[in-house]
């Protein structure tokens, strides 16, 4: 590059400079600098743009939530009126005595109905009872030491009762033979 005499006379056009840059070579930054700052306020300008646009759709929809508000209230009235309407009319069919009229033949009917199902229910309470007695009785037949039938128990007991008499009677007869003698 060619050089003039007035370069020196130039702001930093002196090329005795301490950090040796040159007149354009700072120019040379200083617009790249211009350039990025403007680039920066651009974008500034388009984010500032598009936060005015978010915040007139964001004014927009809170008006909009605040005119459905009463609606959204409306709303909950109106719910809260339909469950208690159905609170009501189940507690009202609940207190309504119904009115049954049967014929004789239904009552027929339902009297063989009923002798059926309490037949069937004796069978099955019976079942269960004979069930659970037999499980009862082969339990007590594995343990001979605890089981004892009905005629066994009986001879036993008149066993013990006579043995005792007889033990009784011998003290007795013992006891009148030392006090005699």
């Amino acid at each position: 590059m060619k050089r003039s005499k007035y370069d020196g006379e130039l702001p930093g056009g002196d090329d005795s400079q301490p950090d040796g840059i040159t007149y354009l070579e700072r120019t040379t930054f200083l617009a790249e600098q211009c350039n990025r700052i403007d680039g920066q306020i651009k974008e500034i300008e388009r984010l500032y743009s598009l936060l005015d646009d978010l915040q007139s759709e964001l004014i927009t929809t809170i008006n909009k939530a605040n005119e459905l508000k009463p609606v959204l209230a409306a709303a909950v009235d109106s719910a809260s009126n339909i469950t208690d309407g159905i609170t009501r009319a189940i507690v009202k069919a609940q207190n309504t005595p119904i009115k049954v009229a049967l014929s004789e033949d239904d009552l027929k009917l339902l009297a063989a109905h009923r002798k059926e199902l309490i037949e069937t229910e004796r069978k099955l309470i019976q079942s269960a009872h004979d069930e659970h007695l037999n499980t009862i009785r082969r339990t007590l037949q594995r343990d001979p030491a605890i089981y004892l039938s009905g005629t066994l128990a009986t001879f036993i007991t008149w066993l013990f009762w006579l043995s005792l008499l007889v033990t009784l009677c011998l003290i007795i007869i013992g006891a009148i033979h030392l006090l005699g003698a």
